[in-house]
């Protein structure tokens, strides 16, 4: 992978859009008609000159019918079966960081 791509991150995230409207057959008119964001700032989006605030990250799977992580996963991770493969090293990182989120909530339960 071309490390300066990875760390392009809004890069990534366009692509992907890009990816999963034109997996449900959607024009970038039909997504902002059903997700109610402006055909101007999806376009932004998926070139890279606009990012996402979470409330839009939602509306964006909602509407594509995606997950969050989708969005993020380099298209190098996908097969030709569009399922994700992910190496072991990225398994550690989603486990880590399970393992924080669920401190994180324990940690808040008592406020």
């Amino acid at each position: 992978m071309d490390k300066e791509k990875l760390l392009n991150v809004s890069e990534i995230f366009g692509d992907n859009l890009r990816r999963l409207r034109h997996k449900q057959k959607l024009s970038q008119l039909e997504l902002s008609a059903r997700s109610g964001l402006s055909h101007t700032f999806i376009n932004n989006i998926e070139n890279g000159k606009k990012w996402i605030s979470p409330k839009t990250l939602e509306a964006l799977c909602r509407e594509l019918h995606a997950y969050p992580f989708e969005f993020f996963l380099d298209p190098e991770l996908l097969d030709s079966n569009s399922k994700y493969i992910l190496i072991a090293q990225q398994s550690n990182l989603i486990f880590e960081l399970e393992e924080v989120l669920a401190k994180y909530r324990i940690g808040n339960q008592g406020e």
